[in-house]
């Protein structure tokens, strides 16, 4: 049987690329000369539409809370009040306790969001407010070395302060540790958001970041009066404590550029914008740190010294949280935690310095602080 011949037949080479010529032109023709992904630009301010206000309340109704605790140092408060404030529950906002915000008490008491929904590591952050009010009892007698009470701060300002018999001030380490816990912990989950949410998700981290859509780093938000739009939580410490840093006016333009490639789908640059943000807000938290060790170690009297340290390991606790990016190692971070182990009265009076120096240069070597 005659045997099939199974090759192919040679096409002629002249016609092959005459056949390549006309697919290239088909393909060129069917795809106009546009960029992938069309031009935009980054705007001065951050003008994105948040139709979320529920980052800003929460920031404004941890002001709030702050302010019941530190009540603490004049009388003694209520933990029934405290549970309130957490919960949102019962009308527990006052103008006394939230003056001056975007949002005034009426508008949070009718909120159906809480404190308590949007915090991380809660146990840890409802002891530490319970602490404050449980203090509070002592309010009339004179703090000291082993005794709960009252004394006052000479520095920066004058102010009547509430310590534990250990020497912590609650009411600061709470608020502190609640800048990593609520309002750092929703901003790095809403980065991470993927899919169509990411726009909103980054407007909403923008908000928990406590940024105002017209931030000026040129201006002194802390003159009085104090404008009802103005930087809070994180990035009320751009113009002061972690002014060193360098931070605030970098995470500004960052959010800025995320966003606006987030919009047009540009995953290159909104990438590099994400790990950007991670670490300069981690590192707004590491120098608001290192600032208050500074000033524990150069404070002439043991209150302000007291007050200083409890700031300092508040922002510790904060700045190691569920959704961290772990800039600084684990190593790294229990030695400072290990540090505040201490009696705070023992860390204020050590003469050396020894341990708060440590926990400085921990931090400005993680942080290139």
């Amino acid at each position: 049987m005659k045997k099939l011949n199974s090759k192919v037949p040679k096409i002629p080479l002249t016609f092959r690329s005459g056949l390549l010529v006309v697919v290239l032109f088909f393909v060129i023709s069917c795809v106009k000369n546009e960029s992938f992904i069309e031009p935009y630009s980054v705007p001065d301010t951050y003008d994105f539409e948040n139709k979320d206000s529920s980052a800003t309340a929460r920031l404004i109704m941890m002001y709030g809370l702050r302010n019941y605790l530190r009540m603490g140092a004049d009388a003694q408060i209520d933990t029934a009040i405290v549970d309130s404030l957490w919960l949102n529950r019962g009308r527990p906002f006052t103008a006394a306790l939230v003056p001056d915000f975007i949002y005034a008490d009426s508008n949070l008491n009718k909120m159906t969001i809480s404190l308590i929904t949007g915090t991380t590591n809660t146990d840890t952050m409802m002891a530490f407010a319970d602490s404050a009010a449980l203090n509070s009892q002592f309010f009339n007698r004179a703090a000291g070395d082993g005794i709960a009470g009252t004394m006052t701060v000479a520095q920066p300002v004058s102010e009547k302060k509430l310590f534990s018999k250990d020497g912590v001030v609650f009411d600061e380490v709470w608020f502190a540790a609640m800048l990593g816990s609520m309002a750092m912990n929703n901003a790095f989950t809403q980065l991470g958001a993927t899919g169509t949410t990411m726009a909103q998700a980054w407007n909403l981290a923008f908000a928990y970041t406590g940024l105002p859509t017209n931030y000026d780093p040129s201006t002194n938000y802390n003159a009085q009066p104090a404008p009802r739009v103005r930087p809070l939580g994180i990035s009320a410490y751009f113009g002061n404590e972690a002014k060193a840093a360098g931070t605030g006016p970098e995470i500004f333009e960052e959010f800025r550029r995320g966003r606006s490639a987030v919009g047009v789908g540009d995953s290159r640059v909104s990438n590099a914008s994400l790990t950007s943000l991670r670490f300069n807000i981690e590192k707004t938290l590491a120098a608001a740190a290192v600032f208050y060790l500074n000033a524990a170690r150069q404070y002439t009297d043991l209150a302000s010294r007291l007050n200083a340290i409890s700031k300092a390991y508040g922002l510790m606790i904060g700045l190691k949280q569920e959704a961290a990016s772990s800039t600084l190692t684990d190593e790294a971070y229990w030695q400072i935690r290990e540090v505040f182990n201490e009696r705070f009265y023992v860390l204020a009076q050590d003469a050396s310095q020894a341990q708060l120096n440590e926990v400085i240069s921990l931090l400005s070597e993680a942080y290139d602080l």
